[in-house]
């Protein structure tokens, strides 16, 4: 829904999703490609893939984690999509031609009851079956937390208006309230909030549409997390990868290597249907250097994978709409709040309103909470 980014139809596309293969949406700009350097001739205004010279009106490197410039073609005839098929990357170890500009979407839901948003602005929070909040919520964060790390939120912004989100606890790109592009990352902000109180979320907003993010986006704000010292990163969406190389993957891995040592929790990915055992990992969250968290009814709330045991990959042992495969770190049993946590959401005028959400976008910073401020996950990240 924004005018520079497209659903690409191309038959080439398509494929990959036959049959609901692969989960998410594949959104890039137009007459846009990711090119190494190497094949940028800014004298000429041309970028070279295959031998073949393509004039471009501009090429912009993006930041120091990635050896990549993006470029905008001066042909607007000329589909990046079929420079990308016809370039020829040996391995993913050799310097890449050229690349997509990937795009990802957010994985969360908010909870419905009669076509009713289950979010609420004063009193308790309605009941009912399937419908279980903690005891005592909503009950503002702690307030004397012991200081702990900063997190990054890397999402479309969030709600400073709320009053979980003030007292110096989040700085960086927020929104007055009133957009609701906002909802999404207010969400992911209440969890951590809940869940490491002592911590402050650094946020960046990178929203392309009310329902997705491009990949460019996405690691301008890991270097700008890396440069104000920002340790822990929290991507709650996730989409394919296509073609041989992942400049999102070679951001992330200079994030989390040595000498900054960072660490980056992400979303499994939702499914409207059907089994998530099976189905293409998506990314960020399958890259080797990610935390990937699901869900799925597990034994207590959550099951940690890291110690070489290795996640199940039988289909009950996640939620129908949880992606899952041998590449999760973390599985989190939401069925013990009915498949749903309960969060901050968009304030209105001057009230603060709260809502119920499922979903791997709101499991992911659940765990990361927990591992920042290690602080149990019991009790939906130690809010009782």
């Amino acid at each position: 829904d924004a005018p520079h980014v497209r659903y690409d139809e191309i038959e080439a596309i398509a494929e990959l999703y036959a049959a609901g293969e692969t989960p998410g949406v594949l959104l890039y700009r137009p007459h846009h490609l990711l090119a190494h350097p190497d094949a940028v001739d800014h004298e000429r205004s041309t970028v070279t893939v295959g031998g073949v010279p393509y004039g471009i009106k501009a090429a912009e490197p993006i930041c120091d984690l990635v050896t990549c410039e993006e470029v905008e073609l001066a042909d607007d005839r000329v589909d990046p999509l079929e420079i990308v098929q016809g370039a020829i990357v040996a391995s993913e170890d050799e310097p890449p031609g050229v690349g997509l500009v990937h795009g990802y979407r957010f994985w969360s839901h908010i909870g419905w009851f009669s076509h009713i948003g289950w979010f609420w602005s004063q009193g308790s929070p309605p009941t009912g079956p399937g419908f279980d909040p903690p005891p005592g919520f909503p009950k503002a964060p702690q307030a004397d937390a012991p200081v702990s790390a900063a997190i990054g939120l890397i999402d479309n912004g969030l709600d400073k208006k709320h009053s979980w989100m003030s007292g110096g606890k989040v700085i960086g790109a927020v929104s007055a309230g009133t957009d609701e592009h906002a909802a999404h990352g207010t969400m992911v902000a209440g969890i951590l909030r809940q869940g490491a109180p002592g911590s402050t979320i650094h946020s960046k907003a990178i929203r392309v549409s009310n329902s997705s993010i491009e990949e460019t986006k996405v690691i301008r704000a890991l270097s700008e997390l890396r440069d104000a010292g920002v340790k822990w990163a929290v991507m709650a969406f996730g989409g394919e990868d296509v073609g041989a190389y992942s400049y999102l993957k070679e951001a992330i891995e200079k994030y989390t290597a040595a000498p900054f040592g960072g660490q980056v929790v992400a979303a499994a990915g939702n499914l409207l249907d059907g089994d998530g055992v099976g189905r293409a990992p998506v990314a960020p969250a399958r890259y080797d250097c990610v935390l990937a968290v699901a869900c799925g009814p597990v034994s207590g709330e959550v099951k940690e994978y890291r110690t070489g045991t290795g996640p199940p990959e039988s289909s009950s042992d996640y939620y129908g709409w949880s992606n899952g495969g041998p590449w999760v770190d973390f599985i989190v049993n939401l069925d013990l709040r009915k498949e749903y946590l309960f969060t901050s959401y968009l304030t209105k005028g001057n009230t603060d309103r709260f809502a119920a959400a499922k979903g791997t976008s709101v499991a992911a910073p659940l765990v990361a909470a927990h591992l920042v401020s290690n602080r149990p996950y019991a009790n939906q990240a130690g809010l009782v």
